[in-house]
């Protein structure tokens, strides 16, 4: 919606790459960035439950970042997958520069936050070991 935000983030972006079954973020690990999937596919787990999948073009981990804390949810990758990373130092700098997409951002990170809460109590599927 803002192509300004859009280019600047683009900018400070990091590009990385996931194997199947590889975590991208571990539930319980520190929120220090977000990430844009360009190719593949993902799944979100809260606790041991799977309760969403990613496909491409998706954005996660905005919640921890945005709203602080540790991460609430694990996400692993199924297949190959193709990543941006926007570090939580970085995205933080965006929204002070572009306070209405930081708002909006805001509102989707408690969004998504209470939807993964009422997901929990159907389709469980158990996660691997999160482990190094």
């Amino acid at each position: 919606k803002n192509p300004t935000f859009v280019a600047n983030a683009i900018q400070l972006m990091q590009p990385c790459v996931v194997h199947d079954e590889d975590f991208i973020i571990k539930e319980g690990s520190a929120a220090d960035e977000m990430y844009f999937l360009i190719t593949g596919e993902a799944i979100v787990y809260y606790g041991k439950k799977e309760v969403k999948r990613l496909s491409e073009g998706a954005y996660f981990g905005e919640i921890g970042c945005i709203l602080g804390g540790v991460r609430r949810a694990a996400i692993v990758a199924v297949g190959t997958c193709e990543l941006q990373s926007l570090s939580k130092n970085n995205l933080n700098l965006l929204l002070s520069q572009h306070p209405s997409v930081g708002e909006d951002l805001k509102r989707v990170a408690r969004c998504r936050m209470e939807e993964t809460k009422n997901r929990c109590t159907s389709n469980v599927t158990e996660v691997k070991d999160q482990g190094d």
